[in-house]
């Protein structure tokens, strides 16, 4: 079985592609409404690595419980 399948099967690219918009909703609230509520912008920072570090942690839980 190649491994492409086997992401498939065990709905990880959905769950991945699902993640990405999400996080990409989350950062475009962010970048809106920080400064309306006089959070520094280095904190837009913060949501970007969290976004970024979620990925793999997401990706590691679909496999592993094989989301459906």
């Amino acid at each position: 079985m190649s491994l492409i399948s086997e992401l498939k099967r065990r709905k990880v690219l959905k769950i991945a592609a699902a993640y990405v918009v999400a996080a990409w909703v989350v950062i475009q609230v962010a970048d809106l409404a920080f400064p309306g509520l006089s959070i520094p912008d280095a904190a837009i920072r913060y949501v970007w690595i969290a976004a970024a570090l979620g990925l793999p942690i997401a990706v590691a839980f679909s496999w592993q419980f094989d989301i459906s």
